[in-house]
């Protein structure tokens, strides 16, 4: 795998390079088209062509509503090789939260995909401020959506227009340290906040994963996550291309239908993020397997019996440690794995231990994890026009994570929770984390949420938990609070249980626990006080 210096560490002159070492190989593979390095340069030329003639400069903010498919790698880079700044938006964003991150961008353009994208746009199209012009993006298998499909009081133009303009590389300094990402966190505990991210940041983490997955151009790599995300732009999309290696994306993730692109595709390799591997583990066991191509996961966090899950699957699981912020800051070790570990830190940045004082812990001490780069540009910028968020996270030269974790004698590292995942209930504080790895064990449970709830004095909360349960299972709330109770401290009992046909969450599979807190108790919860249940202080 070729290393770039640093005036070639930018989108375009990476990309370029590619398609002249591989030309016509084929990259991605999505469905059945196929699409080579040559084809993404040149495609990609044409799409920052076309925005420089309409106005398009250096440093601007590009929103993009897009779902997964080839043209928005297309746009992704075409946007980045201008030298603007590509703001990708969560497809599931709607109404007040669509309005505030558009608005917040600062964005003049828009790239919207026909379909409910652009209905969820047009729906709030004149709370949008600064938005002047919409590009709408559709399938160029398909033909070009007309006038009256588009319906928006902006001047648009289609992707199929932008697609005329020349396939040329685009005459435009950019640097390895100018922004080229605003990527929104995943608002798990509020409103997102914008992460400013420079190429390098981008570049740096397509590297460290490819050296630490030992990914190389026999590799075929599979993303099913969507492209508005990190996970599936850089560390599967622009990772695949920076390893010379194959790329197969997905329109979603789909349980039942994974290993089937597994095989069909001949995959060696994927990431796995929040409940993937959860949802994976709990599908009926088939004889074949651990009969495929798959041979590597990169994943967080990892299954309970993480072994079993390997044997079961024959594939090798590689946990990591990271943020939005800063990247992923350690891997496992691939040679020497230290089970239940998130690695060291050995790729660009110093990860330690800190007390509330930011006084480093010992070895096995639980703290806060803090990090520190190395080197220049490979951490976030800043948090675009929120720059009291950073102001009490970036103390004393350290980045503090907001995390709980201890680290080993020998620099290993172990992800306890964030901090923020506790409740205190009657003057104990419970893990969220701790109660729902004790729910998830019943056999019923497909998987859970656990949070806190104002108490009815309003100075302490209660423990809820969200279930769902596994399909055909049955299982009643007062079940439950036995299960729980046979395991726990009589206050880590729920004091309320709900039972849902799924869970909210992030592109990345993590569980939106703001929006069930939010919700709070709803009148089909279940409350323990009010069905007579009573808590055995044995």
């Amino acid at each position: 795998m070729k290393i770039y210096p640093p005036e070639k560490r930018t989108f375009g002159s990476i990309i370029e390079d590619k398609a002249e070492m591989h030309g016509e190989r084929t990259f991605l593979l999505y469905k059945d088209e196929k699409y080579s390095f040559k084809d993404l340069h040149a495609q990609s030329n044409r799409i920052a062509n076309a925005l420089i003639k309409q106005g398009v400069k250096k440093g601007d903010k590009v929103v993009t509503l897009l779902s997964n498919c080839p043209e928005y790698l297309f746009i992704w880079w075409g946007i980045a090789k201008t030298g603007a700044v590509h703001v990708p938006i969560n497809n599931a964003y709607r109404g007040e939260t669509l309005v505030d991150v558009v608005n917040r961008s600062d964005a003049e353009l828009a790239v919207v995909e026909v379909g409910t994208s652009l209905n969820r746009f047009r729906k709030v199209q004149d709370e949008l401020i600064n938005i002047k012009e919409v590009a709408i993006s559709h399938r160029l298998m398909s033909s070009k959506p007309k006038k009256e499909e588009i319906n928006l009081r902006f001047p648009s133009c289609t992707l199929s227009d932008l697609l005329n303009a020349s396939p040329n590389t685009p005459d435009v300094e950019v640097n390895f340290y100018d922004p080229v990402c605003i990527a929104y966190t995943s608002g798990t505990t509020g409103p997102p906040k914008g992460a400013v991210l420079p190429h390098e940041w981008c570049i740096h983490q397509a590297e460290q994963k490819a050296i630490h997955m030992r990914s190389t151009p026999e590799d075929v790599m599979y993303n099913c996550f969507p492209m508005h995300n990190l996970t599936g732009q850089i560390e599967t999309s622009f990772t695949a291309f920076y390893a010379d290696s194959k790329l197969v994306l997905a329109e979603r993730f789909d349980p039942q239908g994974f290993w089937d692109d597994i095989r069909n595709y001949q995959v060696t390799e994927t990431v796995s993020m929040g409940g993937l591997l959860g949802l994976l583990e709990k599908q009926p066991p088939r004889e074949d397997d651990n009969k495929t191509t798959l041979r590597k996961i990169y994943a967080i966090p990892h299954p309970p019996d993480e072994r079993s899950f390997e044997k079961r699957f024959g594939v090798k699981l590689i946990e990591i440690y990271g943020q939005t912020e800063v990247g992923v800051v350690t891997f496992r070790n691939w040679d020497k794995p230290k089970i239940r570990s998130a690695g060291i830190a050995d790729c660009g940045c110093e990860v330690k231990i800190f007390d509330d004082n930011d006084l480093e812990c010992p070895p096995n001490k639980p703290g806060e994890i803090v990090v520190r780069p190395q080197k220049p540009h490979i951490i976030f910028s800043e948090y675009y026009k929120m720059p009291e968020k950073i102001a009490s996270k970036m103390r004393n030269c350290w980045w503090h994570t907001g995390d709980l974790g201890k680290m080993d004698e020998e620099g290993n590292l172990y992800f306890i929770r964030r901090k923020e995942e506790s409740v205190r209930v009657r003057g104990n504080f419970v893990s969220t984390t701790e109660i729902e790895k004790i729910v998830n064990m019943h056999p019923a449970i497909l998987e859970c949420a656990a949070g806190g709830v104002p108490d009815a004095e309003g100075q302490e909360e209660d423990l809820i938990v969200w279930v769902v349960l596994k399909p055909g299972s049955t299982l009643t709330p007062e079940e439950l609070a036995v299960h729980c109770e046979k395991d726990v401290p009589y206050y880590m009992v729920p004091s309320y249980i709900r039972f849902m046909s799924e869970l909210p969450k992030t592109p990345t599979m993590r569980i939106i626990k703001s929006e069930l807190r939010r919700k709070g108790v709803t009148p089909n919860t279940w409350d323990r006080r009010k069905a007579g249940y009573r808590l055995s202080r044995e």
